[in-house]
């Protein structure tokens, strides 16, 4: 049997979010696409082979829309969660308060920071703007010209949440 782990993708809106999900769901290989904003929340399902003896893992990954009019269906999506990736853009001072997502998301679920990891996305990479990493969670920051610094940083990630967590088992094998 495979496990199945439900991680949830927030963050600010424009953050890169849709585009990190596409691109770990090998729905595309690159982080360049047209801004199209998610609707309340969308659903990526892939399967993830893991370290030898590890075995396999069906991710459902919730690409959830940074526009707060979603909020009310915040706790509905937040059911069963086993971990959080935190989007932002490292390139615009109005990314830096990543408050309002973990007050709303991990701090409410009660989710450990070793559940946590944050994306750093760096959007315009001529900017002069640094923003800080996220405190008490592993960041990754990455641009367009390092996709796959997010692919091996998720799939350690979900390692991670194979290692720690008791997780369901989905049904096939």
């Amino acid at each position: 049997m495979r496990k199945r782990v439900k991680v949830l993708l927030i963050g600010p809106l424009k953050s890169g979010k849709t585009a990190i999900a596409n691109l770990l769901a090998e729905y595309q290989d690159t982080l360049i696409q047209t801004y199209r904003p998610t609707v309340g929340c969308r659903v990526l399902e892939f399967e993830k082979e893991l370290k030898e003896g590890s075995g396999r893992v069906l991710v459902e990954l919730w690409d959830v829309s940074g526009d707060p009019k979603y909020e009310k269906c915040w706790p509905a999506i937040q059911q069963k969660t086993n971990g959080i990736v935190f989007v932002y853009d490292s390139s615009t001072a109005a990314d830096t308060d990543m408050s309002y997502w973990i007050e709303g998301f991990s701090k409410k679920m009660k989710l450990a920071p070793q559940f946590c990891i944050a994306f750093a996305n760096r959007i315009n990479p001529e900017s002069k703007t640094k923003i800080p990493p996220m405190k008490g969670v592993v960041n990754v920051e990455f641009s367009q010209e390092t996709p796959q610094a997010i692919q091996v940083a998720f799939d350690k990630y979900i390692q991670g949440l194979m290692t720690n967590t008791k997780l369901p088992e989905d049904g096939t094998s």
